[in-house]
């Protein structure tokens, strides 16, 4: 069993967009288009193209729906920073209602707010989630914890890990299911071929993902610094 490194796919170079950086968190951008997200998405190695969709229109104004990787993304660009912002405070955390208007949405809402920009995905795909979180921020919304998230850093981790390993787009990997767990050693209990492995509990997480169809199986410790991909089917 070989170890997974630890990769974060949000730590994005951002530098080619047009962006201001925001002080004190260098790998956040203040977006003020679009097409400067859509930019950064590109140069991060996503797969974007504008849909012919609608988006929804409860920010009060018109949007564009893109795909981004195997999700959906609706972009919202407000005339100025003060309007993005008034709209914002609008919101309910659970996004339950915005813009004083209730909101019924199909799945889980998340959105993001950066310069003068909006974006929602409205979906429980951990890899799109991270991957907006990465760019954008934290997400204004704040639903209950689950499997759709907000996820603990361990099953970010493992969700980076997977798809670096596997050489797919963070989107590409779906949770499942997580769980507290306490595996018997410090190598979570799958040491790789002659691996020396300090013989004390340690209290992680069993995390399931799906990537194209399949089930893969991670363990981690606490925070996801160390992580080892189960064999199985």
């Amino acid at each position: 069993m070989r170890r997974v490194a630890f990769w974060l796919w949000a730590t994005l170079s951002l530098a080619s967009c047009a962006g201001r950086v925001t002080s004190g968190t260098p790998t956040t951008v203040e977006f003020q288009s679009g097409d400067d997200l859509i930019a950064a998405l590109q140069s991060a190695g996503v797969q974007t193209s504008e849909t012919a969709k609608v988006a929804l229109p409860f920010f009060g104004l018109p949007g564009r729906v893109w795909q981004v990787g195997q999700t959906e993304v609706q972009i919202f660009t407000f005339s100025s920073v003060a309007q993005r912002e008034q709209v914002s405070r609008t919101i309910a955390p659970d996004a339950s209602s915005v813009n004083g208007q209730a909101v019924d949405w199909a799945n889980r809402p998340n959105i993001w707010a950066s310069g003068r920009l909006m974006v929602v995905y409205v979906g429980t795909d951990g890899g799109t989630i991270l991957l907006l979180s990465g760019i954008l921020g934290d997400a204004l919304t704040q639903p209950a914890g689950g499997p759709g998230g907000p996820y603990p850093p361990a099953v970010a981790a493992a969700i980076a890990a997977v798809a670096e390993e596997d050489n797919i787009t963070p989107g590409a990997v779906e949770v499942v299911s997580y769980e507290v767990a306490q595996w018997p050693d410090a190598c979570l209990g799958l040491p790789d071929p002659g691996e020396a492995c300090a013989q004390h509990v340690t209290s992680g997480w069993r995390i399931e993902l799906r990537v194209n169809g399949k089930t893969v199986v991670m363990r981690s410790d606490d925070v996801g610094s160390v992580l080892r991909r189960q064999a199985g089917p």
